[in-house]
């Protein structure tokens, strides 16, 4: 059975039905990496895929980072619920990280080697609310004048996940924690080398811009950011 692919309700990103990630042959992997190079977000609904198959379809875009010590070969869960069935109380650092990953964000841009995609699979789900939210970068930066497009290239961007998650707790990391993820340089634009579109990389992370004020930096940063999160651009 051939996939279903259909655009969805935004700028970007599309939506691939008639498929099984857990069973897919070569041919049908195809047909996903082409998506995803010309959609850039892709939702597979109804997959209900066991870890170790996520694992296993994560493993065709490439070699799996370690998020945490003694994840090799895992996946990761991101909750907020404790082993006892509780949730984390709003004053405990664990549910203040997790605010962090409310801000708009991309994922591991903090890293020396940053992610070339994140899988997420929902698996438990409140009534109401928690939805995750993507945004366009390739269309917003697409719409800059071409301008404000020379005055893109070159930029590097300090990425400093301390600093992000010091926006909603200035305790929440010590010096050992800073000292494991200390602040990389990445290009504030980006091109996929598949097909040669260009998009921002900015987000929470992104804290400064080299050889400017920092202030300045921020600012600049956020604005390309506001750019992208336009409800039209927004999935």
């Amino acid at each position: 059975m051939e996939p279903t692919i259909t655009p969805l309700e935004a700028s970007f990103g599309a939506r691939i039905t008639n498929i099984d990630l857990a069973t897919m042959d070569d041919a049908t992997w195809k047909c996903v990496e082409d998506a995803f190079h010309e959609y850039a977000a892709l939702v597979f609904p109804d997959q209900n895929l066991s870890p170790e198959d996520q694992y296993i379809f994560a493993c065709r875009f490439g070699d799996i980072e370690v998020t945490r010590p003694g994840s090799e070969g895992q996946t990761v869960t991101i909750s907020n619920e404790k082993p006892d069935g509780s949730v984390f109380s709003a004053d405990e650092a664990r549910f203040k990280s997790l605010r962090g990953n409310e801000s708009w964000h991309i994922d591991s841009t903090y890293m020396p080697l940053a992610a070339k995609a994140g899988i997420l699979m929902a698996k438990a789900l409140p009534s109401s609310g928690g939805g995750t939210e993507l945004a366009d970068m390739r269309t917003a930066y697409d719409a800059l004048p071409d301008d404000h497009k020379a005055r893109l290239e070159g930029l590097i961007a300090i990425h400093d996940f301390s600093d992000s998650r010091g926006l909603v707790d200035p305790a929440l990391m010590d010096d050992k924690q800073r000292a494991a993820v200390p602040p990389v340089r990445q290009a504030v634009v980006r091109t996929n080398p598949a097909n040669g579109r260009k998009g921002f990389y900015s987000g929470s992370h992104a804290s400064e811009i080299v050889g400017w004020p920092v202030d300045e930096g921020r600012a600049f940063l956020k604005d390309l950011v506001n750019r992208a999160v336009k409800p039209e651009r927004v999935y």
